[in-house]
C-alpha cells in the first residue's frame, strides 16, 4: 500500500512542481506591479555637457553649457518636460529655463487624439524651420548658422505659449502633412527693434513629409511668425521661413551609412523700425556618414540686412566622431568674408537616461 502512494507521489511531482512555480511567478508579478507602475511616472534625468576650444574666437576655452533634461509621464494623458541650462554669462554662470511644458498626447476622456492632435503648454522652442527646435548639444555643427542667430537667436527662439499640432489628411500612404499652430508671448526676436508687450504673437509651420522610395525620405516646410505693432496703423513685424530636408539611409548597412542634406530660408520685415525693408538669409548643409563612427559635413550661409547692410558669406567644414551616442568629438573650420577664420574643437558628453537621439544621427 505504501509503495502505491510513493509511486503516485513520484508520478505527480512534476505537476505539483509546475503549479508551485506558477504560484511563485504570480506572487512576484503582484509584488513588482506597483513598482513598475511607479517607475513609469518617475522622471528620466539626463545631463548634457558641451566644451569648445577655438582659435580665432574671443574665448579660446569655454564650457558652453551644462544642460539638465528632465521628463516623465504625468498621467495617461500628458507628459512633462523641463530643460534647465547652466551657461557662462560674463564673469559668472547663469541659470535659465530653456524649455518647460506639459504635453497633452490626448484629451482627457478620449481614448484617441483626433487627427493625432497634441497640445503643448509652457515655454518651448518655437517650431520655426528645423534648426530652431534643436538644442546646442544636438546641433550637427558647432554653432547655429548665422541666419538662425540673426533672426531667431544664438540658442534658438523660445517663448511661453500654447502650441497645437495635428495631421491633415493627404492622398496616398507614403506622405503626411503636419500643421503646427502657436499663440505665444511676443518680443524676444533679436532683429526686432519694435517692442509690443501688450498683445501676443502668432506663428504656424506646415511640414510635408514624403517617403519617396525605399531608403529615401524628403520633407519640405513653411513657417510664419506675426507680431503686432504697438501702433495700429503701422505694419506688423513679419518673419517667414522655408525649409527642406532629404535623408538617404540604406537598410542593408543599418547604422553604418547615411547621407543628409538640408536648407533653410528666412525673410523678415519690421527690422530697425523700417517698413518695406526686407532682410533675408539662408543656409545649406550636408552630412555623410562613412562608417559607424565618422560623419564629415559642410555648411554655407548667407545673410543680408538683419544685423548690417553688408552681405555676409560664411563657409564651414566639420568632422564628427562618435565613440558611442554618449560621447562625441568634433573638429571644424569656419570662414567668412569679413576675414574671420576659426579653428574649433568640441567635445559633447551625455550621462543619464538618454532621450531619443536627433533625427540626423542614424544609429
Amino acid at each position: 500500500m505504501h509503495r502505491k502512494w510513493v509511486l503516485l507521489a513520484l508520478c505527480t511531482w512534476p505537476i505539483w512542481a509546475e503549479t508551485l512555480e506558477e504560484r511563485v511567478d504570480r506572487l512576484e508579478d503582484r509584488i513588482n506591479a506597483p513598482q513598475i507602475r511607479q517607475n513609469l511616472f518617475n522622471p528620466g534625468l539626463t545631463a548634457f555637457g558641451n566644451f569648445l576650444t577655438c582659435i580665432g574666437c574671443q574665448k579660446p576655452f569655454e564650457l558652453r553649457e551644462i544642460e539638465l533634461d528632465i521628463r516623465a509621464s504625468i498621467d495617461p494623458w500628458a507628459d512633462g518636460v523641463a530643460i534647465i541650462a547652466f551657461e557662462p554669462h560674463g564673469s559668472h554662470e547663469a541659470v535659465h529655463i530653456e524649455e518647460g511644458y506639459a504635453l497633452l498626447k490626448k484629451l482627457p476622456g478620449l481614448d484617441e487624439a483626433p487627427w493625432g492632435l497634441t497640445l503643448k503648454m509652457g515655454k518651448y522652442l518655437l517650431p520655426f524651420g528645423r534648426f530652431n527646435q534643436i538644442h546646442l548639444h544636438d546641433l550637427p555643427q558647432m554653432t547655429q548658422p548665422k541666419p538662425v542667430q540673426a533672426f531667431l537667436g544664438d540658442h534658438g527662439f523660445s517663448r511661453p505659449g500654447i502650441s497645437a499640432e495635428f495631421f491633415i489628411p493627404t492622398p496616398g500612404e507614403n506622405n503626411s502633412l503636419r500643421l503646427n499652430l502657436n499663440i505665444l508671448a511676443s518680443n524676444g526676436l533679436p532683429f526686432a527693434r519694435i517692442k509690443n508687450q501688450t498683445y501676443p504673437a502668432g506663428s504656424a509651420r506646415l511640414a510635408w513629409f514624403w517617403d519617396l522610395a525605399a531608403e529615401h525620405d524628403f520633407e519640405v516646410g513653411a513657417s510664419a511668425y506675426l507680431q503686432g505693432h504697438p501702433e495700429f496703423n503701422l505694419q506688423p513685424l513679419q518673419l517667414y521661413g522655408a525649409d527642406a530636408y532629404y535623408k538617404w539611409r540604406p537598410y542593408l548597412q543599418g547604422e553604418k551609412r547615411s547621407f543628409l542634406i538640408g536648407s533653410e530660408l528666412f525673410v523678415a520685415n519690421g527690422v530697425q523700425g523700417r517698413n518695406g525693408y526686407w532682410p533675408w538669409g539662408m543656409f545649406i548643409w550636408s552630412q555623410m556618414q562613412i562608417n559607424q563612427w565618422l560623419y564629415p559635413g559642410i555648411r554655407y550661409s548667407y545673410l543680408q540686412g538683419a544685423q548690417v547692410d553688408t552681405p555676409s558669406h560664411s563657409v564651414g567644414a566639420f568632422l564628427t566622431y562618435y565613440t558611442t551616442e554618449f560621447l562625441r568629438l568634433r573638429a571644424g573650420y569656419e570662414w567668412d568674408n569679413h576675414q574671420q577664420h576659426k579653428a574649433l574643437l568640441e567635445i559633447n558628453f551625455i550621462f543619464g537616461s538618454h532621450p531619443v537621439e536627433p533625427y540626423w544621427v542614424n544609429r
